[in-house]
């Protein structure tokens, strides 16, 4: 990757934002802020404790809403074995493993999860679990670490910042390596930064967060 390629970037962004024409991110700022209010990995039994810290009053768009989608999924899993649901994300949020490591250590156990819930309902045959939401519970407990994995997103931006050895789309170490990196370029910009937490809006999540390089990506797809 190439340093002024990322600045080209960042000063495309930071400009439509001065303008206008583009705001900071709005709904992961506001989800992350209900789900630290609401969520608790103490708390044994999480299906309601996952209704309540997925949900907001702007929109479910980041989950797929509330029916056949990764939260539906997540309450039913939760619900159909508390015991290896809590003990999945919490191995998830377990931040001394390889992201990749705890990932699929967390798709298999829904996997097994949701083969009992087939057992008993052979209309179920999927819990709607991925790399993106797994990736989307890890923005929300730990923002300042993660944002949301969208592979085609970030190969566009990927190739405008001149990253030549592309990795694959299952990399999730090497796509939050470039990410912070990149991370790392920007926030050294104290006008970019000034710009963008000057549009961010009340009554959301105004700490440190990755998804700030996410909105990058998203407005290099545009």
């Amino acid at each position: 990757m190439k340093l002024d390629l990322i600045n080209k970037q960042k000063e495309d962004f930071k400009n439509a934002i001065v303008l206008g024409t583009v705001k900071p991110d709005y709904l992961t700022r506001l989800s992350i802020l209900k789900w630290q209010e609401n969520f608790d990995i103490e708390e044994m039994y999480l299906g309601p404790i996952i209704e309540k810290s997925l949900k907001n009053d702007i929109s479910g768009r980041l989950w797929g809403g509330e029916n056949h989608s990764i939260k539906s999924g997540l309450i039913a899993l939760a619900n159909q074995n508390p015991d290896l649901f809590w003990s999945s994300l919490k191995d998830l949020f377990n931040n001394e493993r390889m992201i990749i490591m705890k990932a699929n250590r967390f798709l298999h156990h829904c996997d097994v999860i949701q083969a009992e819930i087939h057992k008993k309902d052979q209309k179920s045959n999927t819990h709607f679990q991925n790399y993106y939401s797994a990736s989307l519970l890890l923005t929300l407990q730990y923002p300042n670490e993660y944002c949301l994995f969208d592979f085609a997103k970030f190969e566009v931006f990927a190739k405008k910042i001149g990253i030549n050895d592309m990795p694959v789309d299952t990399d999730l170490e090497r796509y939050y390596k470039i990410i912070r990196a990149v991370l790392k370029i920007i926030e050294k910009d104290a006008e970019f930064m000034e710009a963008y937490y000057s549009k961010l809006e009340e009554g959301i999540f105004l700490g440190p967060c990755l998804s700030i390089v996410f909105d990058l990506i998203e407005y290099s797809n545009e």
